[in-house]
């Protein structure tokens, strides 16, 4: 199943339950060993249109899926089509041209989606922005987006006010710069800085018009000083890496989603470099297996040596116990 997190993390309505549906159903539509790059839902050029549809973006091709999982259209990469993004200040738009015929997608969203559907599908990245990614880092994430943090409904349409989270990164709101996972722990944290002030004040226009008609009783008792509370707090977001560290202040009244997206981050980074770590232990396993498996099927070394790399061949599942068996019998009738 499709990891839909990315569609649902939206607020204000624009986590639309069939786009997210259609997400998690796409198994069914893809080939064997497709791999999902970009969820994104997306508007037809026409504006009548009702509802979005979900764009789909593989290693083979671009698909656009309707709220009932069909098929839309469909452009793949092996076809030459040419790729245009054009923003907007609430909106966007994406033009797909093949064989001359255009498909246009408008308001792609978030928008950073419909950009990063341009850069997977033709390859062309800028260099801006990635000054922190070691060498050999993918330019761009290779999988769905996870998670976004906003201030508002309306900044979700500027990436200049929205985090992005993806499995090896974080793309940050504002510099747009990327912060790379997997040069060691990822720390994310939320903290409150300021103060909370109670001022008083009087209302002299009650009390002046208390006075004019009860008089002296009505000065005291009317009007008096009244409380105001002025939130100075700051919510901040705290984000450490060993080579990177990204602030960002929010409103207090955002602390709830703030620290799950803050929670969400640590999730993500951690099980990143966990993967990270396990991959040269695996690759290693591999090399000795197929260093093993080399040496014995060449015949290379003595009997009792080769029967050690026979009996790696079994441990490390390539053979199994009954191959091992009857080749053992073979070779030590060689002894």
């Amino acid at each position: 199943m499709a990891d839909a997190s990315g569609l649902r993390a939206f607020e204000g309505g624009y986590s639309n339950e069939k786009v997210c549906a259609v997400a998690e159903g796409l198994e069914q539509h893809l080939a064997p060993g497709e791999h999902i790059r970009v969820l994104a839902p997306a508007w037809r050029k026409e504006r009548r249109a009702k509802h979005p549809l979900l764009l789909v973006l593989t290693d083979r091709r671009l698909a656009a899926f309707d709220g009932s999982a069909s098929l839309v259209d469909e452009v793949s990469h092996d076809r030459g089509a040419t790729y245009t993004y054009t923003p907007e200040k609430y909106g966007n738009w994406l033009e797909v041209t093949v064989s001359g015929a255009s498909h246009v997608y408008r308001r792609v969203f978030p928008p950073r989606e419909g950009l990063r559907i341009l850069r997977l599908a033709t390859g062309q990245y800028s260099t801006d922005k990635r000054g922190l990614l070691p060498e050999g880092f993918p330019p761009e994430s290779d999988e769905p987006l996870i998670n976004v943090l906003h201030d508002d409904k309306l900044s979700l349409w500027k990436d200049g006010h929205t985090i992005h989270l993806y499995h090896d990164r974080i793309v940050a709101g504002g510099s747009g710069e990327h912060l790379p996972f997997g040069s060691g722990p990822v720390r994310a944290t939320v903290d409150t800085a300021g103060n909370i002030a109670a001022t008083r004040g009087r209302n002299l226009a009650a009390k002046g018009a208390a006075t004019a008609v009860t008089g002296a009783l009505g000065a005291l008792l009317v009007g008096n000083a009244r409380v105001q509370t002025i939130d100075a707090r700051m919510l901040w977001l705290l984000v450490e890496a060993p080579k990177w560290t990204f602030t960002r202040p929010y409103s207090p009244d955002r602390q709830p989603v703030v620290a799950r997206f803050a929670q969400t981050i640590n999730s993500v980074a951690s099980q990143y470099l966990a993967e990270e770590a396990r991959v040269p232990v695996e690759n290693r396993q591999n090399t000795v297996a197929a260093d093993a498996q080399e040496q014995y099927l060449s015949g290379q070394g003595d009997a009792t040596g080769r029967l050690r790399d026979l009996a790696d061949l079994r441990n490390d599942g390539i053979i199994t116990e009954e191959d091992f068996d009857r080749e053992k019998l073979r070779l030590l009738r060689e002894i």
